[in-house]
């Protein structure tokens, strides 16, 4: 009914197992704040300034994705298919 209650989010083997109202001992308590699922970024293109901030200028692959990475999670999403174009763009 898009009610917010405070509520139990039961996990097992890394997935959601049961969701519960009430509370119980032994939970993390988040006070006020909300448990959201993350984002899933099915396209993004923001992973080529990273790899390459600038024409003729490359970073390692491997640092490059590290920095995307935690550019996406600061931003909420937790799932993400990078398209890259190799090129400077405007062209």
């Amino acid at each position: 009914d898009g009610t917010l209650r405070p509520g139990i989010i039961e996990i097992e083997a890394g997935q959601i197992a049961r969701v519960t109202e009430g509370p119980r001992t032994g939970a993390w308590k988040l006070g006020n704040r909300l448990l959201l699922p993350g984002l899933i970024d099915l396209h993004g293109n923001a992973f080529e300034r990273q790899w390459m901030p600038r024409s003729g200028v490359f970073f390692p692959l491997d640092t490059a994705l590290l920095d995307s990475d935690r550019q996406l999670l600061a931003n909420g999403i937790t799932t993400a298919f990078h398209g890259l174009t190799v090129s400077w763009e405007p062209g």
